[in-house]
């Protein structure tokens, strides 16, 4: 069947399913009931089946909404600092920096964006009590934007350490850590697992798991979030654009390949960060993980709780996890990444290195 045909099918299948949904949600309310949780029940005792055990998770779009226990602990050092453009749907941005306000009172937190977004938004940003960080979008953008987003956090990175943060958290303006006081368990992780080379390194850069595969796609780390040190951040950020043009891997390319091209942004960035560090970066597993286990603290989106509503997928949250894909086998290991536990095991040397891991590089990438 041609791909219009069965986008046409399903468009006309969701279209029918959201009607009747609708129905449902009206006539349940009517009568008095909670038709969003009753609707999320009976759909997922519906369709669960010998295969898959299946459950909802509600989360509050709204700062009022959710019950926080205040600390109230001294949060000045720290800085919280949203890169990118601004989501103005639902006003994602503002109510996530409504949230951070409400948890951290007297936190720096810094919207670095674009001086031509939406300033109906950036005002309310500005009555938050945020920093509005305004730059110029450069006229190159390097291979797959990263320009942007390094000019843009080194802005916001920069302003953060001027205004005397210790502390500084990067996350996007598009996502939300929904984790309440993550960043003392950070830091109390910073204190406890101290950088192997001190000398180079202030101390360890928290980053983030990506979601699928990462164990054996080397320096494949997240860029959606990075917590460290004033000083690791500006290592971090404070670095040259990228002057190279848009380009494409051949065909039967692998993760090995990819590596070393450097053709995702999240390795080009991790690289020259442990580049920095006096790290050779051989686009292998073992350098890979003996550079993680020197110099990095891994975390994973579950840890943190991290909300992206950009795409479709985040309603799975198995595929936003990276608990579980359909369509993984022995040789892709999706499911394999540095979350924390497994970066905890390859700090203690619970997990080893073993050369037959180098295959799981070698397997193509698309």
């Amino acid at each position: 069947m041609k791909k219009a045909a069965i986008d046409g099918r399903n468009h006309f299948a969701r279209t029918l399913f959201g009607a009747n949904l609708y129905v449902w949600k009206k006539l349940i309310g009517i009568c008095g009931g909670d038709s969003t949780n009753f609707l999320m029940r009976e759909s997922c005792r519906r369709l669960e089946n010998n295969d898959y055990s299946i459950s909802y998770r509600l989360k509050p779009k709204r700062c009022e909404q959710m019950s926080i226990f205040r600390q109230g602990k001294n949060y000045k050092n720290l800085a919280i600092v949203l890169q990118g453009p601004i989501r103005c749907e639902e006003h994602y941005t503002v109510e996530t920096v409504r949230y951070y306000r409400t948890l951290y009172p007297d936190a720096i937190i810094i919207v670095s964006t674009w001086d031509t977004e939406n300033e109906q938004e950036l005002d309310r940003i500005k009555a938050e009590d945020a920093v509005i960080q305004l730059s110029h979008m450069p006229s190159e953008a390097g291979h797959l934007n990263i320009n942007y987003q390094i000019v843009n956090t080194r802005a916001g990175v920069e302003k953060a350490a001027e205004l005397g943060a210790l502390y500084i958290c990067k996350c996007r303006t598009d996502q939300r850590i929904y984790r309440p006081y993550i960043f003392d368990s950070l830091i109390n992780l910073m204190n406890a697992y101290p950088s192997q080379k001190s000398n180079f390194q202030n101390k360890r850069l928290v980053t983030l798991s990506m979601n699928y595969g990462n164990m054996f796609y080397p320096y494949f780390i997240s860029d959606f979030f990075y917590f460290g040190t004033a000083e690791e951040m500006m290592r971090l950020f404070c670095i040259d654009i990228d002057d190279r043009d848009q380009f494409s891997m051949p065909s039967h390319s692998t993760r090995k390949d990819f590596a070393k091209a450097e053709y995702a942004p999240e390795v080009f960035l991790i690289k020259k960060y442990l580049k920095s560090l006096g790290c050779s970066c051989e686009d292998t597993v073992e350098a890979y993980w003996n550079a993680v286990r020197k110099y990095l603290i891994c975390v994973d989106i579950k840890m943190i709780d991290l909300d992206w509503p950009k795409y479709e997928f985040h309603f799975a949250d198995h595929v936003m996890s990276g608990t579980f894909f359909g369509d993984d086998n022995e040789l892709k290991l999706k499911t394999a990444n540095l979350d924390f536990v497994n970066w905890i095991n390859l700090y203690s040397g619970a997990l080893k290195y073993a050369p037959e891991y180098e295959q799981y590089a070698d397997v193509l990438f698309n």
